[in-house]
């Protein structure tokens, strides 16, 4: 019984059954101690089958562009999936100077549902239906008029707008980067919190 790692594809076995393994393709019994903690793709297979780590130029010469989608992909997906789906605050006086704070749905749906809204509101006038009310994430109903819906379906894409924005600056920032390590490190959540309307706000 052995271990083996294919010199090819890196793939490691344990107690396998040796005579099975031809040491052409396998070395037997291989030295891993200095990869410890290392994935597979980042080992070297020296001349002398002994194993090393990549050094961080082979790493970032490897993996660098990947390493720069994966995160672009994850900070899209942030910003789509979380940002956009925890809503937004918004805040406004009506005619009666009382003050809504709500949380609001922001997500696509959300913002088609108000683009079309503010499309009527600007078209009936003054024929605005005065008993409207606008649902809030949180299942309340808040009385708007049709200003009241002008003005939210512009902040609303203020914020919408404000948010990708950021989430366009991480993807350019990451896209310059050219170490693998930093990239990992890169938080392409940070920021978020400090725009106007982020429910920590």
């Amino acid at each position: 019984m052995a271990n083996v790692l294919n010199r090819t594809t890196l793939q490691y076995l344990e107690y396998v059954n040796t005579p099975d393994y031809d040491h052409s393709e396998w070395i037997i019994n291989p030295d891993l101690a200095n990869v410890q903690n290392m994935p597979p793709e980042q080992w070297v297979i020296n001349s002398d089958d002994t194993v090393r780590p990549m050094t961080n130029d082979e790493i970032n010469s490897k993996f660098l562009s990947s390493t720069i989608l994966t995160k672009q992909t994850a900070a899209d997906f942030y910003y789509k999936n979380t940002i956009l789906n925890n809503g937004w605050m918004y805040s406004f006086t009506d005619s009666t100077n009382t003050v809504h704070t709500n949380l609001y749905d922001c997500d696509p749906t959300a913002q088609s549902n108000v683009n079309a809204m503010v499309t009527s509101a600007v078209v009936a006038g003054s024929n605005f239906p005065s008993d409207f009310v606008w649902r809030t994430k949180t299942n309340d109903y808040v009385p708007m008029s049709g200003n009241d819906v002008i003005m939210f379906g512009l902040a609303m894409m203020t914020y919408v707008t404000t948010c990708m924005g950021l989430c366009w600056r991480h993807k350019d920032i990451l896209k310059n980067m050219t170490d693998v390590t930093t990239i990992n490190e890169y938080d392409f959540t940070a920021g978020y919190t400090s725009i106007p309307g982020h429910p920590t706000t």
